[in-house]
């Protein structure tokens, strides 16, 4: 018997000890946390807890939006009346948890074994590598890690970026279990990667950056055996230098945990059609990679279910599959359960206002392909061109076994996703189906990949070249795209010069400067302060009728706008947008008033 199996076999007989004592102390943490948010959810009333929220989140001017259509009392009041139901049944599965902790213990064990023999393959395959492979892979992935730190160095922190990081990932680590937003489990991660000892901004776009480099290394798992190190890295420099990719690797945002995930789920529906059986193993990965795939993005389902689909369709075995998805989405319910209990529903409904027509959905279908396209590779006619070639391409006698199989895989997956995106309308922007890159590029390497059977010297040296070229056209693109806000730096300028005359209320008489207001919160946030905005803009939950008595601190105004209390004020900062003009202190105020008379 190998060494190595030796070890393991020790190791699993000591954790099939330990497991146990392990899962009795999680049922124990499991009981007494739902028990304790339950006494809690008990005692509190409508107004305690809406003042909870909304002193957390700093934003008292929303309230008015809470307690009319988000979270009104009626919705609390029913919540309520049922609550009582929970004390049962936490009870019940707590005693059901504790009798069948064997059970349990068997089927964790099976897990851990899944994964470990899972990541055991992924290292070997990696240390199989030859010597000049491992070389440029690892130099490659180097300079592009630098490359992205360099962008975060010049990069200030951007509106969406801001706005996740003031309202979920520097709140309480539960907070986004409870409130709608578009990457949880992103959003949850990063929460903690705050706890590091460098720059805040530095901290929240980590994330971004290792899921980016396991997708690059996904992709390169995936292609490697079917396409050769040639192709495989081909396919790394189109996507590393891809628009979605090289700007959201950049950026505190989900995007790269939603696309490692997919990339992961890729590899397993391949591993099927290459002949392997929808086994155990292959089971519960597919089943717990798609569950984190829908709690990172909530669009991810579409993904979930095209792909359930298509494993339908290629083995024919239905019962493991339909209970393969009933799991998924209950579990994915049961996460999302909290957020549509309180604002989910009701924002779902308040964003999707879309009536299906034929006519008006083909326009609508064309344009979002030709702007997935100018998102995936700066060109809105890529996408197209390929997906024609690809159908042309089927008949061909080359095209056939895995190569084939790909293509069906990947036309099947973005013709799925395209035409539920036109069904359902817009609930699905351009970078929520980043999954489709990944077909994109399968598709492209499996067509070339007919043409370049050997990779010769002359041939590594055109891919090589091609690479590069490909890569630093995209990349000094992509460098102005991600750096060009005006607002970001704006922002910054703006979020200091309020901080250094401690400005703490402003009145906003100006549409344009809303893009800085989650930056500059974020800035007050940095350094312990806080900072109030009213509005003119009726529509806002931060409207105020204006009112001199109120004597704000500063006030924005557009470049244009005369106003008459600009006499108490001196203008602080001016772009091509607004101007803001802070009120004169005491002392001023009195310099100004002799020099009058």
């Amino acid at each position: 018997m190998p060494i190595s199996t030796i070890r393991t076999t020790k190791f699993s007989k000591r954790r099939s000890k330990t497991l146990p004592l392990i899962i009795y102390f999680g049922i124990a943490c499991l009981f007494i946390g739902t028990l304790s948010a339950s006494i809690w959810f008990s005692n509190s009333s409508y107004s305690s807890l809406l003042n909870f929220v909304t002193d957390t989140l700093k934003r008292p001017d929303l309230k008015p939006l809470i307690q009319k259509s988000l979270f009104p009392p009626k919705k609390y009041q029913l919540i309520y009346k049922f609550h009582w139901m929970v004390y049962p049944v936490i009870l019940a599965v707590t005693i059901a948890l504790y009798l069948n902790v064997r059970k349990i213990s068997v089927h964790v064990l099976f897990a851990i074994r899944y994964i470990q023999s899972t990541l055991f393959h992924i290292i070997i395959f990696f240390k199989a590598l030859p010597a000049k492979e491992k070389l440029l892979l690892g130099a490659g992935a180097v300079i592009y890690v630098f490359l992205i730190l360099y962008n975060n160095h010049l990069k200030e922190i951007s509106y969406d970026e801001a706005w996740g990081y003031n309202y979920y990932i520097n709140k309480h680590f539960y907070f986004p279990f409870i409130l709608f937003n578009t990457y949880p489990l992103f959003n949850l991660i990063t929460h903690f990667f705050t706890f590091l000892p460098f720059d805040t901004l530095v901290n929240i776009r980590i994330p971004s950056l290792l899921f980016g480099l396991l997708s690059l290394l996904g992709l390169f798992y995936i292609l490697y055996k079917r396409a050769g190190f040639a192709l495989s890295a081909l396919a790394l420099a189109i996507l590393a230098a891809s628009p979605l990719f090289y700007i959201y690797t950049s950026l505190s945002r989900g995007i790269t945990l939603s696309l490692f995930i997919s990339i992961l789920i890729t590899q397993i529906i391949l591993r099927i059609t290459d002949g392997n059986t929808f086994s155990k193993r292959y089971r519960f990965l597919f089943i717990i990679l798609n569950i984190l795939g829908i709690i990172s993005m909530p669009t991810f389902f579409v993904f979930t279910i095209c792909n359930s689909i298509f494993l339908y369709y290629y083995t024919r075995h239905l019962k493991p599959i339909l209970t393969s998805a009933a799991v998924i989405f209950v579990a994915s319910f049961l996460w999302y359960l909290p957020v549509l209990l309180t604002s989910g529903v009701s924002l779902i409904s308040h964003n999707n206002h879309y009536t299906f027509n034929i006519i008006d959905t083909i326009n609508r279908l064309s344009d979002f392909l030709f702007g997935l396209s100018q998102l995936f590779f700066s060109s809105k006619y890529i996408m197209l061109l390929l997906l024609s070639l690809a159908f042309v391409s089927l008949p061909l006698k080359p095209l056939a076994g895995s190569k084939k199989t790909i293509i069906d895989y990947c036309l099947f997956v973005i013709i799925f996703t395209l035409t539920a995106r036109a069904i359902t309308g817009n609930i699905f922007p351009e970078r929520s189906l980043n999954c489709l890159i990944t077909n994109c590029i399968l598709i492209f390497i499996s067509l070339i990949s007919i043409f370049v059977r050997r990779t010769n010297a002359s041939t590594k040296a055109v891919l090589t070249l091609s690479s590069i070229a490909i890569f630093s056209y995209l990349c000094i693109r992509n460098q102005k795209e991600l750096l060009g806000p005006v607002e970001d730096k704006d922002a910054k300028i703006v979020g200091d010069l309020l901080i250094r005359n401690d400005i703490e209320n402003g009145y906003i008489d100006e549409e344009e400067f809303w893009f800085c207001v989650p930056m500059i919160e974020y800035y007050y946030s940095e350094a312990q302060k806080n900072i109030h905005f009213s509005t003119s803009a009726i529509n806002s939950t931060r409207y105020k009728a204006f009112s001199a008595d109120d004597k704000y601190d500063c006030i924005i105004t557009k470049t244009t706008s005369s106003n008459n209390y600009r006499l108490d004020y001196k203008e602080l900062f001016r772009n091509n947008s607004f101007v803001i003009w802070m009120r004169l202190r005491n002392m001023e105020q009195k310099s100004l008033n002799y020099h009058k008379k």
